[in-house]
């Protein structure tokens, strides 16, 4: 395999680890977001961060009923779920902070963090790296 094969594989894979900044409560639109919804609003947040890492394209596509059911069962925490109304909510404070994609939410209705795509491509660029010299390492030997 080529190295952009490797690196499509890897970007295709669920994201097992993302960093997260340790100062990220001095980000201004997190503390406009504790001041809106408090600590749970915060969490809820930091859940759905690792529930997009999770996800299958990192987005939820929330155009249809089907979409808010499947984000709300995924951010269920503790055995507290969100109704829809609550969630469809939480995602508009969301937008109107900036801390999801506008553009992305604007078009097609998808629920994605552009840091986190481009932490993912970082990840992917590193993981298929790895791999590559890990596979030419092993032609090299079996030649």
């Amino acid at each position: 395999m080529e190295y952009g094969d490797y690196y499509q594989e890897a970007l295709s894979e669920r994201m097992k680890w993302f960093p997260m900044d340790s100062d990220f409560m001095r980000d201004q639109k997190i503390r406009r977001l504790g001041v809106i919804g408090g600590w749970a609003a915060i969490g809820r947040y930091v859940a759905l961060v690792a529930c997009l890492a999770e996800s299958d394209g990192r987005c939820y596509d929330l155009s249809d009923v089907h979409g808010w059911r499947f984000l709300s069962a995924d951010m269920v925490c503790g055995g507290e779920s969100m109704g829809e109304d609550e969630l469809q909510a939480f995602v508009t404070t969301l937008y109107d902070l900036k801390l999801i994609d506008r553009e992305m939410w604007d078009e097609s209705r998808k629920v994605a963090m552009p840091r986190l795509a481009k932490e993912a491509e970082k990840m992917a660029k590193d993981v298929a790296m790895a791999r590559y010299k890990a596979a030419s390492m092993r032609a090299k030997k079996g030649a």
